[in-house]
């Protein structure tokens, strides 16, 4: 790279330099600092390489009804490429123009529907194995309102002592009619 005026050079644009490096530090990435620049001043076409090879980016939004079908470390793995796309697009984006934000917008979208897929099918996995148990965890029971938790049960509602039960028995309501006339 030479150093004429229409390149872009890290010594005079030091903030721009300090916070890739910092971006690539903390998304582990290592930027190939020979072929990640173009020759424009704007940093427009910018690559980040990691081991020596290009990383790709997936382009497609996630969608949540073809995550339902995969296991959880298909999941897991799909999680893990999204936020690796992640770092790449905010590295690239702290070099070029708003161009890749609403790509940003969109893995950001891809990363909460992964997670809650897998949240989601953790808990029903967790509400088969409490289904029968004379207890359930507190954030598996109904939420309702905090009066609704505190009343009776219909079980409990329902109990009547033994003195009343046996009065009600003995002294039943009386069904008689009155004639008109």
């Amino acid at each position: 790279m030479s150093s004429g005026p229409d390149l872009w050079n890290p010594d005079r644009d030091s903030d721009a330099w300090l916070m890739l490096v910092e971006v690539c530090v903390k998304y582990n990435v290592d930027p190939d600092v020979s072929d990640a620049f173009s020759t424009s001043y704007e940093p427009t076409i910018f690559t980040v390489y990691a081991a020596n090879r290009r990383i790709k980016m997936s382009t497609s939004k996630v969608k949540a009804g073809a995550l339902w079908g995969k296991s959880k470390e298909d999941l897991l793995k799909q999680l893990g490429e999204l936020k690796t796309d992640l770092g790449q697009l905010r590295i690239q984006k702290i070099n070029s123009s708003g161009a890749k934000l609403n790509r940003i917008h969109d893995i950001r979208k891809s990363i909460a529907r992964v997670l809650t897929v897998i949240n989601l099918k953790q808990r029903s996995q967790l509400r088969l194995f409490y289904k029968n148990k004379k207890y359930l965890p507190l954030d598996l029971r109904p939420k309702q309102t905090r009066a609704i938790r505190r009343r009776l049960s219909p079980a409990e509602a329902g109990q009547v002592l033994e003195k009343t039960k046996k009065h009600s028995t003995h002294f039943p309501q009386r069904k008689y009619a009155v004639k008109a006339n």
